[in-house]
């Protein structure tokens, strides 16, 4: 909401986490709602604010927006974009808001859609920010507020006020006059006699009032949306959306930026939908046996692991049906179509860390073959522009930060030599949630346990 001021007065209750281990323990973890996920609103206006900051290059702000969204997919995080709804207030802090939608919102939206988030569009409260926090402090807001509860906005606009309530108006007037000139509790740290003095017998004004009131919002608008955050993302079309929006939209280079950018969250994705198709597998045992069911929040065993196979990689980042072709298809015809043979997508866990930027939590160095994430890139593409229209060798070079939601840089892209020389195909290695992998993988896990074991057990022999 961009309240200026608000951090300093809710500070003294805050509580500083990891946003990883926020998403993990909270919401990945938990059994509250079962999505395996923690929920997060955002405001999108102040993304759309932030966006303008961003310079050079093609389309910069929905660049930012791009690897601001890409941050989040490499999360257990589950968003929620707000916009404002076409009944927002046109004035806001005694200023003018812009009537007509922002330019980049059908863009964004489309964005949003295909990293497989969620956004609502909703009404925007209207209230100023010095009296709403002088009212609040002194106590006088609650009772502004009660005085005005059952006012309906049609009372409140055309100004036709009960009786009893232009005569509790007048006395919390008194009220609020008495508490500028004597400042009883201190919080001003000055008495104000003088604005006591001169205010004004027409505040609050109603209209103002009314949208804080009675905020035009989808519920008081007869709708009340539900999310079950059932969308998954789209490799195709963040694929359609950089050779749309970005200079760097032709093959080489998403399938280079992909690499560092979203194939991390694309293996979280399909490490969560393999995570909630265990816990469906769990369910239906428990069902049969009329047991009660409640998700594992631990290591899974090997039988009830549900892995990472092709189907369901392409089921979570392609959104297409898998068809499988008929049996009685001769494979000496034409019509034959030989089935892909993929390299397993989790190959082997190298290290472990508990790095102070995660609040020290369990992570592995996972390594992954991504061959299926850049098949299923390809796919998606139209070619929209000529690759021999930039230089492909040598783009990127210069080395671009952006600031993220979380307080650091956000490097997009940092090249070197052995980087540089990277195919698409090549493995990858990444930190990865323990917690999540023993869920999926629980059999590399064991094998990396057995390894460093073994480690030590050589290194106390030779000790002895």
């Amino acid at each position: 909401m961009g309240v200026t001021g608000l951090w300093d007065v809710i500070r003294p209750a805050s509580q500083q986490r990891s946003i990883v281990h926020l998403a993990v323990h909270d919401g990945f973890l938990s059994t509250k709602h079962g999505k395996r996920g923690y929920r997060i609103g955002i405001d999108a206006s102040i993304w759309f604010f932030h966006a303008h900051s961003s310079r050079e290059g093609e389309n910069p702000e929905l660049r930012m927006l791009f690897f601001r969204l890409a941050r989040f997919l490499a999360l257990p995080l589950l968003p929620l974009f707000v916009f404002d709804g076409p009944k927002r207030p046109k004035y806001k802090r005694n200023k003018k808001v812009m009537g007509a939608q922002h330019p980049l919102l059908p863009s964004f939206r489309e964005m949003i859609k295909a990293f497989g988030f969620e956004y609502h569009q909703r009404g925007l409260a209207n209230f100023g920010l010095k009296t709403a926090h002088a009212l609040a402090r002194a106590g006088l807001g609650d009772s502004l507020v009660r005085i005005f509860e059952y006012v309906s906005p049609e009372d409140m606009q055309d100004n036709r006020l009960p009786m009893a309530v232009q005569h509790a108006l007048t006395e919390w007037r008194a009220e609020f006059r008495h508490y500028l000139s004597t400042d009883p509790d201190k919080l001003i740290g000055r008495k104000l006699k003088a604005l006591a003095n001169t205010f004004p017998e027409w505040f609050p004004p109603l209209e103002v009032l009314s949208a804080y009131v009675h905020p035009v919002t989808s519920e008081s608008r007869g709708h009340v949306p539900e999310f079950h955050w059932p969308l998954q993302p789209s490799l195709k079309s963040l694929a359609n959306c950089c050779e749309l929006h970005y200079e760097w939209g032709v093959r080489p280079l998403i399938i280079k930026r992909f690499r560092t950018v979203i194939w991390p969250g694309a293996f979280m994705r399909v490490l969560r939908a393999a995570v909630m198709q265990g816990d469906e597998k769990e369910a239906n045992m428990a069902r049969r046996s009329g047991a009660m069911f409640t998700p594992t929040s631990g290591r899974r065993t090997v039988d009830m692991a549900v892995g990472t196979p092709s189907r369901l990689i392409s089921r979570i980042l392609s959104r297409m049906e898998i068809h499988s072709q008929r049996d009685d298809v001769d494979p000496f015809s034409d019509d034959y179509v030989p089935p892909t043979v993929d390299e397993p997508l989790a190959v082997k866990i190298h290290s472990e860390r508990k790095h102070a930027s995660t609040d020290h939590m369990l992570e592995y160095r996972l390594e992954i073959a991504p061959a299926q994430f850049v098949r299923i890139t390809e796919e998606g593409l139209l070619h929209l522009r000529r690759e021999d229209s930039i230089d492909v060798a040598n783009f990127g070079r210069r080395q671009m930060l952006l600031p993220d939601e979380f307080g650091d840089l956000y490097e997009e892209e940092k090249e070197d030599d052995k980087k540089s020389k990277s195919e698409p195909n090549d493995h990858m290695r990444l930190w990865v949630p323990a917690c999540m992998l023993e869920m999926v993988h629980p059999a590399l896990v064991e094998e990396y346990e057995e390894k460093i074991n073994a480690k030590l057990r050589r290194e106390q022999e030779k000790i002895q």
